[in-house]
């Protein structure tokens, strides 16, 4: 069964009973999690388990990790900027990339964070892969040190094997790289997988906590999770 399916979901009774929807989002500091000390356009009604430092917890072990190691940083389905503006405070990375080509409040969050006019923050509309469209960017033709220890994260409701092998020169030539990639069927994760290990990646996957049967986060698709993959060393 979905975890979307489970009756048994006391954070949304609690939301129902406690937290009145509004139409429109407001500036909230978070104060729980990975994004404890942020200021973020909210709808708390939404975006609960945002505010409660639940989203994705699986995953924040692993950002902080390569946080604090990183000289430049891509963020592929960046959605309102929280992980690049979370990057940007709390290491010394030098370059961000964050793509994102839905509307979001990315720009706004980061003005919320006074950091607006961050020169290592590189915002795009475009889209990451392989096709051939003036909006659509590859990986391999970023300017970043492939000798430094880089990070890149992968959100992109299933285009991600497209994305990884728009990096083909990036992946295979770097040697400390670490990779965050959110798959959308088990078929994408097998196949994710399979293409970053013959390039030498050690992959883990990332299974949801066991709590999450009581506080699930909502998926449009039964199989969604992450997994991590970091250059093998050996």
């Amino acid at each position: 069964m979905s975890v979307n399916n489970i009756p048994i979901r006391p954070l949304a009774w609690i939301k129902k009973l406690c937290i009145k929807p509004r139409e429109q989002k407001r500036p909230l500091k978070i104060h729980f999690g990975l994004y404890k000390g942020l200021k973020l356009l909210i709808e708390p009604y939404q975006d609960l388990q945002i505010c409660l430092g639940l989203w994705e917890r699986e995953t924040v072990c692993y950002i902080k990790k390569v946080a604090c190691m990183c000289v430049w940083a891509i963020d592929v389905g960046a959605g309102a900027g929280e992980l690049c503006i979370y990057i940007l405070k709390s290491s010394n990375t030098s370059k961000i990339f964050g793509f994102e080509p839905v509307p979001t409040n990315f720009r706004k969050n980061l003005i919320l964070n006074g950091e607006e006019n961050n020169k290592r923050m590189i915002i795009s509309g475009n889209f990451i892969g392989t096709g051939n469209s003036h909006q659509i960017t590859r990986l391999d033709s970023l300017n970043i040190d492939y000798e430094k220890p880089g990070f890149v994260k992968v959100d992109v409701e299933g285009a991600e094997l497209d994305v990884l092998k728009s990096g083909d020169l990036l992946f295979s030539s770097s040697k400390h790289i670490s990779l965050l990639v959110e798959t959308h069927s088990k078929g994408l994760e097998k196949e994710c997988i399979a293409w970053l290990e013959k390039r030498g990646y050690f992959c883990k996957v990332i299974n949801n906590a066991w709590w999450r049967i009581f506080v699930p986060e909502y998926r449009p698709t039964p199989h969604n999770r992450w997994f991590w993959a970091e250059k093998s060393q050996h």
